[in-house]
């Protein structure tokens, strides 16, 4: 199988002017990409092993809705079909605010982009949790022990069925110390060492507007995909999140929890 290959933009790369937008809900409701290819998902519509791609799916896609995993690919090939013919090998996805879907997305992509463009990737978590009770740190080890010399970068990796997807967990930190981690040299460090190692990275990154955590580490992105909540995030937030992210090439915008007003009958109309 000939693997497709990615991209390291040039550093004066002008932001993209084919962004590509695609809507995401819910498991129980609509996901739809662009208006242009809609799908209506219920409880049993699920990707499964052969109906992704024609192979064994990753396992981080058996439980998300097939009209997700359709609104990704659609937004690949989107990108595909621009000016680009090469995926970003290191994609950031964020937000505006906290609580947008941006998990969701970035690990729906990353488990597409290891299996339909047959690549080496790695999803990193660069979303850290806070310790409850601002107590020790628990949880499985990632990003935040390697940063602070507890664990060695392999020790952190975890491998899944998928042997083209590895998962970097963020791991824990207090909330004064991720301003600090987020500019680390050593993260720098990682990440060139990852990007050795994998043909693509796709970044959890934090909310651009929640704070600098998410600014300090998106600068480590070729582009970025934002991902936005229908009806909760307003344009003027929308605006003032992409207004600091100018410097980044966009892929596009994930919109979720999108709603139609188009009447079910009619949505064969609007399917590609």
């Amino acid at each position: 199988m000939t693997r497709s290959r990615v991209r390291r933009p040039d550093s004066g790369a002008k932001r993209s002017q084919t962004s590509t937008e695609a809507n995401a809900d819910a498991p129980s409701s609509h996901w739809s990409a662009s208006g242009l290819a809609s799908a209506k998902n219920n409880h049993s519509d699920v990707a499964s092993p052969d109906r992704v791609g024609g192979v064994a799916a990753s396992p981080l896609l058996e439980e998300i809705p097939t009209a997700l995993v359709e609104s990704m690919r659609y937004l690949i090939g989107r990108f595909q079909l621009g000016d680009h013919s090469e995926f970003p090998a290191r994609l950031a996805v964020t937000s505006a605010l906290h609580a947008e879907g941006v998990t969701t997305v970035s690990r729906t992509l990353a488990a597409i982009v290891a299996n339909d463009l047959n690549i080496e990737t790695c999803w990193m978590d660069l979303s850290w949790r806070t310790p409850r009770g601002g107590g020790e740190a628990s949880g499985p080890a990632g990003i935040s022990d390697i940063l602070s010399d507890r664990v060695p970068l392999d020790d952190a990796l975890r491998r899944i069925a998928d042997s083209r997807l590895t998962i970097l967990p963020g791991g824990t930190l207090l909330p004064g110390q991720r301003e600090a981690f987020s500019r680390s040299p050593r993260l720098a460090d990682v990440i060139e060492e990852l990007a050795v190692r994998f043909a693509a990275i796709i970044f959890d990154i934090p909310p651009i507007l929640a704070g600098s955590t998410g600014i300090g580490q998106i600068r480590h992105a070729d582009s970025y995909l934002l991902v936005v909540r229908h009806g909760v995030t307003s344009v003027q937030q929308v605006r003032a999140a992409t207004d600091q992210l100018q410097a980044i090439p966009s892929l596009g915008v994930v919109l979720n929890q999108f709603k139609t007003k188009i009447p079910k009958r009619l949505t064969h109309f609007f399917a590609s």
